[in-house]
């Protein structure tokens, strides 16, 4: 099994990533963010951006975007057919070395509260759960989510 390569996304990426939302609406819903938008996150050294590839096909991505003072976990999506490889941990583990480097003491989320496999991918990497977030997701009929948070 082909080992993931995680990357830095960059400008030249930006394309490609919305590409990569679009094919796999069915997870991000209307939650795109346009290539523009990813440009914007890029622009702040305070913020990680990071895909995984497997022989060169982008498999992953994962924004961790900061809110100057701790780090916000805006999604990590990896296609279906390559989960279970450790992708996201190893995202996790940037971001802990990210946060690190630039002193933020905490990553958070917000996890709807019925996407079973994310809590327990988050209580597995010792997420707490430290929050409820009632209609929470409005392009979901209002779903709730829970707030979780990882200290670092």
């Amino acid at each position: 099994m082909p080992k993931s390569e995680i990357i830095t996304i960059k400008r030249k990426d930006c394309f490609l990533i919305e590409s990569f939302q679009l094919k796999n609406r069915d997870f991000f819903g209307k939650n795109i963010w346009t290539a523009s938008e990813i440009d914007d996150f890029i622009t702040s050294p305070r913020n990680l951006l990071l895909m995984a590839k497997i022989n060169k096909k982008l498999v992953g991505i994962s924004f961790f975007i900061s809110n100057y003072i701790d780090l916000e976990i805006y999604t990590i999506f990896i296609e279906q057919n390559f989960r279970n490889r450790n992708i996201g941990s190893d995202f996790l583990q940037l971001a802990k070395r990210f946060c690190h480097s630039m002193l933020y003491n905490k990553i958070l989320l917000e996890v709807n509260e019925k996407n079973e496999k994310a809590l327990k991918f988050y209580l597995k990497n010792n997420f707490k759960k430290v929050g409820y977030r009632r209609g929470y997701y409005t392009s979901k009929n209002y779903e709730n989510a829970f707030l979780m948070k990882l200290d670092v």
